[in-house]
């Protein structure tokens, strides 16, 4: 009885686990916004530039830069919010039909999580892409100093995160 409903929770495990594949960059971006708002720091990038800006003594041309950065960066998250809301349902609905499976199937659930890995690294490389462009902004001096204070905050265990 279990192989039957296991032949065919396969398919439709595949199918789900397939769209998810095929939105993966979407995802990530998509799950960095939501890591960045579960931990409070997704405010709004306009707090962050403040800070840096007070923190480095930015120059207007420099904090026109950054803002266009972060603002750039905004618009990429929010153009494929929809696509990334898909994806999450998907992943969910994957997980859910493995979990309520009447036997385990380890080789799905790996499966699905490696696929799913690739969505939370391209989400990380896009995060590394603003940090980038941004860090270009600053002199040797303001990326220095950056990285002091940084440096600090991670010492001291804040959980804001900064560019």
């Amino acid at each position: 009885m279990s192989i039957i409903k296991a032949s065919k929770l396969k398919p439709l495990v595949i199918a789900l686990s397939t769209s998810a594949i095929l939105l993966t960059s979407t995802i990530s971006i998509a799950e960095s916004d939501m890591r960045g708002m579960r931990d409070g720091a997704h405010h709004h990038h306009g707090h962050e530039l403040k800070r840096m800006s007070k923190a480095l003594d930015l120059t207007d041309e420099q904090r026109t830069q950054i803002k266009d950065i972060l603002s750039r960066a905004k618009e990429t998250r929010e153009a494929s919010k929809a696509e990334n809301q898909a994806t999450k349902e998907a992943f969910k609905l994957s997980m859910k039909a493995i979990m309520e499976a009447e036997e385990f199937n380890e080789s799905d659930f790996v499966n699905l999580h490696q696929e799913n890995q690739q969505t939370f690294l391209a989400a990380k490389v896009e995060k590394a892409k603003v940090k980038h462009a941004v860090l270009q902004v600053l002199t040797q001096e303001q990326k220095d100093k950056w990285m002091k204070i940084k440096s600090k905050f991670k010492k001291r265990g804040n959980k804001h995160r900064t560019l």
